[in-house]
């Protein structure tokens, strides 16, 4: 596999080269060469989210069935003591019911495991940024 960088290498050792790929790739989404939070907002945008959450900025992101996440980030990091904000937005994607936001009634209407896997990591990346 040759990987044409747009600039040389020249007196970089190999293993030293690898290392600088591998580092930077790592803080890209594979597929689409984005860095997390900008592929959990294409996630986002591109999901159901949309249809029951209001977010600025977010084409279609204007429904009021569930909680506005305009500064969700700000909100997560005190919503439950002793839970970082990124611990509590991905409780709260994979299981709504854990904690119904306050002015919301019970059981939550959001079905669980919203996103999985990298989709949750970016999702919940995303989300973070929204302060």
């Amino acid at each position: 596999v040759v990987i044409d960088l747009g600039f040389p290498f020249y007196g970089i050792p190999d293993h030293r080269l690898i290392g600088l790929i591998i580092t930077n790739v790592g803080n890209l989404y594979p597929s689409l060469g984005m860095p997390f939070d900008t592929a959990g907002r294409a996630f986002f945008a591109s999901s159901a989210c949309p249809a029951c959450h209001t977010l600025t900025g977010v084409p279609n992101a204007t429904a009021q069935i569930g909680p506005k996440l305009d500064g969700v980030a700000t909100a997560a990091a005190s919503r439950k003591p002793g839970m970082s904000a990124e611990a509590y937005l991905r409780e709260s994607i994979q299981d709504p019911q854990a904690f119904i936001t306050p002015g919301f009634s019970a059981p939550s209407p959001m079905p669980s495991a919203q996103a999985a896997g990298r989709d949750l990591d970016n999702l919940v990346a995303f989300l973070l940024t929204q302060k």
